[in-house]
């Protein structure tokens, strides 16, 4: 089952992410996006939060009734995460090699995250496994986690079939207990081996909420539509949060984040508004577009911050949306489709034991 609006929701989260870092690299210039109300547009946790429980549901709606293949389920995976990944990091660097880009003053987060000096063959070859190393493209932590929740998705939902209950209290106590954690556990997160692990641990619980909202997806509907004041308390929620709320970017922060994306998803499934703009033509667009975008911005940001240094911040931040959606475009007409399609294929010569089914906790509307 595919619910095409929730395309849209992660298109606006990966815009989200492409207006955070260039704020973050603007500087000064993009102030006013610390401003109560512009908040939602630098909320780039927030967005990789959404991701994480959209992965989760739309994961689940794609095996729901069916017996769990473990091989060809990590197979199609992978041909959906890698290709387009491989393609982004190669290509940065490409551009690392052959032009050398310098740092720029004033511009410290930029520097740390726009080909930092250093970067080796090694550390390229490290970054196409998806292992943590993220210097030649920022965005690919995110894709760490997601890959590594890949591999033992299926057995979530093998807890999650079997019940439920447990699923959920090890998912609450998981996302409860990892933040109280001492720091030098955490240490660098995803970056370091002592912390990889406990920092992956931590986001797991998010895939488990996209699990449950989408196996109770009509009970949610139902409810929220019952009690149209419940569904706008939580869109005013989520908007304190998102708009007016200053998070510091903690483990605990980005726990209130993902309560909020988990609301937010549940509002638009039930409100026929939210639901009817989510299908309009652009929006679709830019969620199918997403993942590519997600990828290649901060490659354009690196480019056009160092080309065209001294113009106005603003104006360069326009050139880069606008080049970064027509490289996603052709990214995802030219990489992402055929590898994903591919990727069918291959899953479909597999013939490996299957594990039991999950079966469905909600009934057809």
């Amino acid at each position: 089952m595919r619910l095409s609006f929730l395309d849209s929701i992660r298109g606006i989260a990966s815009l989200i992410v492409v207006t955070s870092h260039l704020h973050f690299t603007a500087g000064p210039e993009t102030r006013f996006l610390n401003f109560y109300g512009l908040r939602f547009f630098n909320q780039s946790a927030f967005a990789v939060m959404i991701f994480f429980v959209l992965s989760g549901l739309v994961l689940y709606l794609q095996a729901e009734g069916e017996n769990i293949n473990y091989l060809r389920f990590v197979v199609r995976r992978a041909f959906r995460i890698f290709p387009a990944c491989i393609f982004a990091i190669s290509l940065s660097y490409a551009i690392y090699l052959l032009w050398n880009p310098a740092p720029l003053a004033s511009r410290g987060w930029f520097n740390d995250v726009s080909w930092p000096a250093g970067i080796t063959f090694d550390s390229y070859l490290h970054h196409l496994l998806l292992d943590g190393a993220d210097s030649l493209l920022r965005p690919i932590w995110s894709l760490v986690i997601e890959w590594r929740v890949s591999l033992i998705f299926p057995a979530l939902l093998i807890l999650f079939a079997w019940s439920p209950r447990m699923a959920a209290i090890l998912a609450i106590a998981t996302a409860i207990i990892i933040p109280l954690l001492p720091a030098s556990v955490l240490t660098a997160g995803a970056f370091e081996i002592q912390g990889r692990y406990f920092y992956t641990a931590f986001f797991v619980p998010f895939f488990m909420a996209g699990v449950f909202i989408a196996a109770y997806r009509f009970q949610i509907v139902l409810l929220l539509r019952r009690t149209p004041l419940l569904r706008y308390a939580m869109l005013a929620v989520c908007i304190y949060y998102l708009c007016f709320r200053a998070g510091d970017g903690s483990l605990s922060d980005q726990l209130a984040l993902g309560l909020v994306g988990c609301a937010l998803i549940a509002f638009c499934m039930s409100d026929f508004k939210a639901r009817s703009l989510l299908r309009t033509k652009s929006l679709r667009y830019i969620g199918r577009i997403s993942y590519s975008l997600y990828l290649v911005h901060m490659i354009w940001i690196g480019i056009l911050f160092r080309l065209l240094n001294g113009t106005n911040p603003l104006v360069i931040s326009a050139i880069v949306i606008a080049a970064s959606i027509l490289s996603a475009d052709l990214m995802n007409r030219f990489i992402e489709v055929p590898a994903n399609r591919f990727g069918r294929r291959v899953a479909d010569l597999i013939r490996w034991p299957a594990s039991s089914a999950h079966k469905s906790q909600s009934r057809p509307a």
